[in-house]
């Protein structure tokens, strides 16, 4: 009679599985596709049903001809993928077409989970498997449960040794960060070099290209920083010029930040901390990202990381070698990026009150005023060769315009708040791409360490105002419009802090020995933190990126007929200008026309090249939709085709 009662119970869970099963396997991709008032459209999920409402699918659209759009609410680009979970809504794509038509459309995707039958079911296979278990009539199924216990004592004796082991490690700081650094290189060099160069890279090869007096003449004209970075590129240039040779500066730097935020972290924090500070910098997307970007912004934050680890060292071993390293540090800062000078005040305001305090500063008085007069030249010089033809790229009418105080008195606190919460997220990578990545985790443990730098009485006042003082400076700075303070690049001197405070977070949880539950909340919040940012990496890695002008690039060359002419708007002119030269570098001269950003300007090229036989081909970067608008207003539009589209690059043909 058991058996029978048993084979039938295992029958039932077996028609439960699969009803699950079939309700699961069902799943498949939904997608729309639409033409509206001249706009295309192509959105699809990869999924139209999920099981838990964890679980997440992945969005992709392609639109053409329109103004703007929308991901559930964020603003993409015109072709992409993105992560999105129906828990928090059904994944809508929302178009603004170039007549200002909005036009929605949603792709719901069901969650089986949340049906009652589907409850029902799961409690059904439960206690049928658990009474077939307890009538212990089935020898198989007896031996699978031994088989199962005698497998979970050995991983619970595999999990044990391991935590040895990790243990053991972890008191050797040299092999543990040297494990950590070797991950971080390989996380950094993935793809390093077959990513396509982007507008501002692009450009930084031009600028670092020719004479010394060039590159400074040219960095004064084309960039947004000191000349320092394009010199050192310059130098790059003697080697080759290929993306890897590029990056190679921005991904050794990235790499000796992760060491670098061990040694600074230790000083302040316990060794644990410092080790979870270290495994976030591995791992973080701003990091990869910056990693793999030709431009100063990695030197810069190795650059931040040891202007603050220098001068903590000098405070307890004021000696005049250690003063040499000092200023050599700061100085090399301030020709590197313009946000560094900020922190550098910062440091050294700290610095004079020091010796003030606690009246050292007579014995090195005149070491100290050296100091200044180094800085002081070393500002002056940028001064003349860059930032006086730079300022007015700082102002509030540029795309930094939320990083300054608008002058209205009630926006003062919410501008504070949102933009320092922007700089945390930044610190993470929530800007690459434009898309929308994984933060939640590390502003959590980042906004805690904040609050434990401002109110935990362990902390010294000398750290808390190492910690808050430059801070303090920055908002000072876009408060009187002299420098953006958001999460922008031009703020990721201060993420050096960001982390830090993550370390804080840390370090105030673990010394919470006697409360085993908020060690393993430290635990949980480091985990989160680690698994969303490998996440984000291994999305990043996916992602089509931006500004890729290679397939076009390759498209013309295919088709190229000896009476074409190339036209390329601003936007895209140093990116084309790299690769083109590859195939035809005596062409450059003599077929391609660059003309701005304006249909003015492009509009009188394309006017004048039309009089002469040929085909025209017109390469344009981040101008899709305006130049869509003006073509369609040209007696030519029918004559003219759109043969590539291509993460923010077009590709347009005008047939004779």
């Amino acid at each position: 009679m058991k058996r029978l009662a048993a084979a039938l119970l295992l029958a039932t869970a077996a028609l439960a599985v699969v009803a699950l099963g079939m309700s699961s396997f069902s799943a498949a991709p939904a997608e729309i596709r639409a033409d509206e008032n001249g706009a295309q459209v192509w959105f699809q999920v990869s999924r139209d049903q999920v099981f838990f409402p964890g679980e997440c699918v992945t969005a992709r659209w392609q639109v053409e001809g329109i103004r703007e759009v929308y991901l559930n609410g964020e603003g993409v680009i015109g072709a992409g993928d993105e992560i999105v979970c129906p828990a928090a809504g059904a994944p809508t794509l929302r178009i603004i077409t170039l007549n200002d038509t909005t036009v929605s459309y949603t792709l719901p995707v069901r969650i089986i989970a949340l049906n009652l039958v589907t409850y029902i079911l799961l409690a059904v296979i439960i206690l049928s498997l658990g009474v077939v278990v307890r009538l212990n009539v089935f020898a198989p199924l007896n031996r699978i449960a031994d088989q199962l216990q005698r497998g979970w004592l050995a991983l619970r004796h595999g999990l044990t040794a391991a935590v040895s082991a990790g243990q053991r490690l972890l008191n050797k700081p040299l092999i543990t960060i040297s494990l950590l650094t070797l991950f971080g290189a390989a996380l950094r060099f993935h793809d390093l070099a077959h990513r396509s160069l982007v507008q501002d890279e692009a450009v930084l090869h031009l600028i670092a290209s020719g004479s010394i007096t060039d590159v400074i003449h040219q960095n004064a004209l084309w960039n947004s920083s000191p000349p320092l970075y394009p010199l050192m590129v310059n130098l790059v240039l003697l080697t080759g010029d290929s993306e890897l040779l590029l990056r190679a500066l921005s991904a050794l730097a990235s790499i000796a930040v992760i060491p670098m935020m061990y040694l600074l972290a230790r000083q302040f924090f316990s060794r644990a901390a410092a080790y979870g500070c270290a495994l976030i910098v591995t791992v973080s997307l701003g990091q990869v990202y910056f990693a793999q970007y030709a431009r100063e912004y990695s030197l810069t934050m190795l650059l931040a990381a040891l202007a603050i680890f220098v001068y903590w060292r000098f405070r307890r071993a004021p000696t005049r070698r250690n003063l040499i390293i000092l200023a050599a540090c700061w100085v090399t800062g301030v020709l590197m990026q313009y946000g560094l000078p900020f922190l550098i005040l910062a440091l050294n305001l700290l610095l004079v009150s020091e010796f003030l305090i606690q009246k050292r500063w007579r014995q090195y008085l005149t070491s100290v005023a050296v100091l200044q007069v180094m800085l002081l030249l070393a500002v002056g010089v940028v001064y003349f060769i860059s930032l006086r033809q730079h300022l007015p790229r700082f102002g509030s009418d540029s795309y930094v315009a939320l990083g300054y105080w608008n002058q209205i008195p009630n926006s003062l606190v919410p501008m504070v708040f949102n933009n320092t919460l922007g700089i945390f997220r930044f610190a993470f990578g929530e800007s690459v791409f434009g898309q929308r990545w994984d933060t939640g985790w590390f502003v959590a443990l980042a906004g805690l360490g904040l609050l434990v730098v401002l109110f935990e009485r362990g902390i010294t006042p000398r750290v808390r105002a190492l910690f808050l003082l430059p801070f303090c400076l920055a908002i000072i700075a876009a408060l009187l419009q002299l420098y953006p303070y958001a999460g922008y690049r031009q703020a990721i001197y201060l993420t050096v802090f960001v982390y830090l405070f993550a370390a804080a977070a840390l370090d105030f949880l673990l010394s919470l020995s006697s409360r085993r539950v908020i060690r393993v909340l430290a635990v949980v919040l480091m985990l989160g933190v680690v698994v969303t940012s490998l996440d984000n990496v291994q999305r990043y890695y996916a992602a089509p990126g931006f500004d890729d002008v290679q397939p076009a690039v390759s498209h013309i060359v295919e088709n190229l007929q000896d009476s074409d002419r190339i036209v390329v708007v601003s936007f895209a002119d140093s990116m084309f200008n790299y690769y083109y030269s590859r195939h035809h570098s005596e062409e450059v001269g003599s077929r391609i026309f660059y003309s701005g950003n304006r249909p003015a300007e492009y509009g009188a090229v394309i006017d004048n090249l039309r009089q002469q036989p040929g085909r025209i081909w017109i390469v344009l970067a981040d101008q899709a939709n305006v130049f869509a608008d003006f073509i369609s207003r040209q007696p030519y539009s029918a004559q003219t085709t759109r043969p590539l589209n291509w993460t923010n690059v077009d590709l347009y043909l005008i047939d004779g």
